[in-house]
């Protein structure tokens, strides 16, 4: 037994030291996959200076192109790209010939709610929707003056007989799936009018906690 046990304390230390190393790798790598959030290029619903309802669509390809971000797919109407390697978007066309929308699917950033409001401010107004292939919630957060939308899936707690009642814990640390810029000129923005968002019924923003 004393033989095995100084082996038996350096197993110990080993595996403490390991964890230890993995975690201060991991935070760091969430540190790194954040950084662009704090380094944005211009302000929402603005994103690498393509603005929607301003910048003309026919100029997207090459903005992106200048800021080396990776293009996966371009023809008339939208353009998808690669951020970060692992923020996938989309560029779309208005009838006008400017940018209609800008969609950043971000569910592999680990991003928070309460990220985006130390950058944008908090939501203004609130809607949720039940989500039948998951059983859970979506939850709409909207920034009308910031012209943006933040989709957030959220455990849903409701006790009712109706499956389609939602009623969810929103926390700060509540994670952000996807972020939908679209002008703060809601009702020029034909995403807006021909998508459910706009169909929603949102309630006013009353902070962190229980909805509805």
């Amino acid at each position: 037994m004393k033989t095995n046990k100084p082996m038996l304390v350096i197993s110990v230390l080993f595996v403490l030291l390991h964890s230890c190393v993995k975690t201060v790798d991991n935070s760091g790598t969430q540190s790194v996959n954040k950084q662009w959030l704090q380094n944005l290029a211009c302000t929402f619903p603005c994103w690498q200076y393509i603005t929607p309802q301003e910048t003309n669509f026919e100029d997207v390809l090459s903005i992106l192109q200048d800021a080396k971000i990776k293009v996966d797919f371009v023809d008339e109407d939208d353009i998808s790209f690669l951020f970060e390697g692992t923020i996938s978007g989309s560029v779309s066309k208005a009838s006008d010939g400017t940018v209609d929308h800008i969609i950043l699917d971000i569910h592999g950033e680990k991003l928070s709610v309460d990220d985006l409001a130390q950058v944008i401010g908090t939501p203004e107004r609130i809607s949720l929707t039940y989500e039948g292939y998951t059983s859970d919630c979506r939850a709409a957060l909207l920034y009308p003056s910031s012209g943006a939308i933040l989709d957030v899936y959220l455990e849903n707690d409701s006790k009712s007989k109706n499956i389609l009642d939602c009623q969810v814990d929103l926390t700060s640390d509540s994670q952000i799936f996807r972020i939908v810029l679209i002008s703060s000129k809601l009702n020029n923005s034909e995403f807006w009018k021909r998508s459910s968002y706009s169909g929603l019924n949102y309630m006013e923003w009353k902070g962190y906690g229980e909805y509805p």
